[in-house]
């Protein structure tokens, strides 16, 4: 589709992808949501000035969590689409985000059940055994996270991604949103099951993006130049922060949304469903951070490849730093840079020693499969 300029007006340059296989605004979304979760679980610490995004003080920085959701949902349109089709191919894209994601979440979760043990904690060997297999399950208290806490997100990305593999096995992508909304609607119909949450919805609009980014994006670039894209970046990143002003815990019956954490967004005298209240603010914020991907500098865009290990360590990270606060003699605000100190060093380790290692794997069999099947052509993010 090819836009018409305004008369008088030199036409605006379209959003041209990416020269290298990341897109620069994602990777520094994606670091800035691990640092605002990490802040998130943070409330131990007293520190001055910072201490409004500590704990949700005042904003709660989870919201980070649906961005994370926005923009995976994106990534996987543009693999989806560069995918080639059939049944093999959709085995082939679920082991690469297998090997993405298990191998550093398996061994954060083994070495949290073997702190457990030591500290003398009793450890359910089911609990273990579906938090590694990022199923839900079912405590005295109702639904449970995992093991390691964090790890709940990463349930709804596995679910997210077997839609995803459906929709590259039956070649028809956009097959993938209209299944998700049709399967957690019928598991949420069938007795409020955890994958029936709403938030798959965030997933949606993230992989519609994805599908439809020259329209959405380049179309109207074209047309109405960056500067909308600079006003939608501004209102947006206002919009996130009132959002964060809420809490994710719901609060009285929600009927079948009560069984699913998280799920309701408490602000002072009102409630809203997370999907509302902190996924469209997410939504508009990825949208407006790709129209800007070839005018901002995105610095931090290269500390994003440590995102996964930054949002896996903070259990550890932030258990020391929280042991170091009890001591009667150390300030909140050094406990707080230790731990932050740790958490940078040991992402580091992490994605270099296990991280790197499992996406050496995923491009071999990435080469072997396209040695062996047309390869579709499509210019994509690498998460």
């Amino acid at each position: 589709m090819t836009a018409v300029p305004r008369q008088g007006a030199a036409p605006a340059a379209p959003v041209k992808p990416p020269a290298t296989a990341t897109f620069r605004s994602l990777e520094t979304l994606r670091i800035a949501a691990a640092v605002a979760v990490v802040l998130a679980h943070s409330g131990q610490f007293a520190i001055p000035y910072l201490q409004p995004f500590l704990g949700g003080t005042v904003f709660l920085g989870a919201i980070g969590v649906d961005i994370f959701f926005v923009v995976s949902g994106f990534v996987m349109a543009c693999a989806a689409l560069k995918s080639a089709p059939g049944p093999a191919a959709a085995g082939t894209f679920m082991a690469s985000r297998m090997l993405r994601l298990f191998p550093l979440y398996a061994c954060i979760t083994l070495l949290a059940v073997g702190y457990l043990l030591a500290k003398g904690r009793a450890v359910d060997p089911w609990h273990v055994f579906t938090s590694l297999v990022f199923l839900p399950a079912t405590g005295p208290a109702g639904v449970e996270d995992p093991i390691v806490a964090m790890g709940w997100t990463l349930r709804f990305e596995m679910y997210f991604y077997l839609l995803v593999a459906a929709g590259i096995a039956v070649n028809r992508k956009i097959a993938v949103p209209v299944l998700a909304v049709l399967a957690s609607l019928g598991a949420w119909m069938a007795g409020g099951f955890y994958f029936g949450a709403p938030l798959v919805l965030e997933f949606v609009a993230g992989f519609l993006l994805g599908m439809f980014r020259q329209p959405l994006l380049d179309d109207i670039r074209a047309r109405a130049g960056r500067n909308v894209f600079l006003a939608g970046l501004v209102a947006a990143c206002a919009l996130v922060l009132a959002a964060s002003t809420g809490h994710d815990y719901g609060a009285g019956n929600h009927g079948m949304y009560s069984a699913v954490p998280r799920l309701w967004i408490v602000y002072a005298g009102a409630e809203l469903p997370r999907i509302m209240a902190w996924g469209v603010p997410a939504v508009l914020l990825v949208y407006a951070c790709l129209g800007l991907e070839r005018d901002l500098a995105w610095r931090l865009a290269p500390l994003g490849k440590f995102t996964f290990s930054v949002y896996m360590l903070q259990f550890f990270a932030l258990l020391i730093a929280g042991r170091l606060n009890k001591l009667p003699w150390m300030p909140d605000l050094v406990a707080f840079v230790i731990g932050a100190i740790l958490l940078g060093a040991g992402s580091a380790a992490t994605y270099h020693w296990i991280e790197m290692p499992a996406m050496k794997l995923r491009h071999r069999l990435g080469r072997r499969r396209a040695a062996t099947l047309p390869v579709r052509t499509l210019e994509a993010g690498q998460r």
